[in-house]
């Protein structure tokens, strides 16, 4: 049988889904003209008739607003009549390509469950150091649910958020106040030991870091590898010296990438090849060599951000009910 060719409404989902989360992240702000048809079609290498069926897929949600004359801009105002509930999504950074990065994906993945269930999406940027339990207290009184996207959960102490929490990559839930989406760490443990033993390793450096996920991740490493050879924790949660016949397990994917970088930097060459590195949480790929040759332990992120969604609106629909511990099971990325 013929395969037959993607429909229009094929072609123009990715362009929607890009734009929308552009504009939920505010790469696109409100007020803000958005590139032509044309340009848009550049972009995205489709036709000019399809970068306008994807604008007016956006215009028609109240997204997008048309000024004859003078161009397609962000509507200053998107509240939807069909949208019941309310629900920031808190992130450090969002990035300028939102669908190039690890926060910009799990938007998208909000943004698809939004549409579904009747959310009004409202994203808001807030640096680590930032935060604080009386930041969050004040958040959330605007709003019928918070989602923090990252590690939060190493500020916050004894937070009292007045409305439905979910954290999505954070393990403290701060005594039973958040839901919790996770990449797996009993998975992750299992893919890791496997990973190394594969290659023959026998000695694995675990480079850490402070926050309660990561330590959650190097306990259980540990735990599980001193059966099978030994393990070395440099100082200062550095990777230490490099070996060939030494593994380094990155549990924070940013320390991952600043190691590659500094050996890049240092050698011309790229660390993955050289030297049995595995990185924690995805981080490699979303970024460019000499980082897409790290090998690295990754979920999907677009399903995390629905899961988060969903799990939110569960625990605003249904007032007192318990915070839950959701994991996603991750897989294991081998590098370019």
């Amino acid at each position: 049988m013929t395969e037959q060719p993607p429909g229009r409404k094929e072609k123009a989902a990715p362009v929607i889904r890009d734009l929308a989360s552009k504009i939920a992240c505010g790469t696109y702000g409100p007020g803000r003209k958005i590139p032509s048809l044309r340009k848009l079609s550049e972009r995205y290498g489709v036709s000019v008739s399809t970068a306008r069926r994807s604008v007016k897929a956006l215009a028609d949600k109240g997204m997008l607003t048309f000024l004859h004359g003078s161009g397609t801009f962000v509507a200053e105002k998107r509240s939807p009549a069909d949208r019941r509930f309310r629900i920031a999504a808190v992130a450090a950074t969002f990035g300028v390509n939102a669908m190039n990065t690890c926060t910009g994906i799990a938007v998208n993945g909000i943004l698809d469950a939004a549409d579904e269930l009747g959310i009004e999406l409202t994203t808001i940027p807030m640096r680590f150091e930032e935060m604080s339990d009386a930041r969050l207290e004040a958040l959330s009184g605007g709003f019928d649910g918070v989602i923090l996207l990252g590690g939060y959960d190493g500020i916050l102490s004894s937070p009292r958020p007045v409305c439905a929490a979910v954290g999505l990559s954070m393990h403290d839930s701060c005594g039973g106040l958040f839901s919790l989406i996770e990449l797996d760490p009993f998975r992750a443990t299992e893919l890791a030991v496997g990973f190394f033993r594969e290659r023959g390793v026998r000695e694995v450096a675990v480079a850490g870091h402070a926050r309660p996920a990561h330590r959650l991740r190097e306990q259980l490493f540990r735990d599980a590898w001193q059966s099978v050879g030994t393990l070395l924790f440099p100082p200062d949660d550095t990777p230490g010296e490099y070996r060939p016949e030494r593994g380094i397990y990155f549990t924070c994917g940013a320390a991952a990438l600043a190691a590659a970088e500094a050996y890049h930097a240092e050698t011309g060459r790229e660390l993955g090849r050289d030297y049995p590195v595995l990185c924690f949480d995805g981080h490699p790929l979303f970024v460019d060599r000499p980082h897409r040759n790290l090998p690295t332990l990754a979920i999907n992120l677009r399903l995390a951000g629905v899961a988060a969604a969903e799990e939110c609106l569960r625990r605003i629909t249904c007032p007192g009910s318990a915070s839950r511990r959701i994991y996603i099971a991750p897989e294991l990325y081998p590098g370019e």
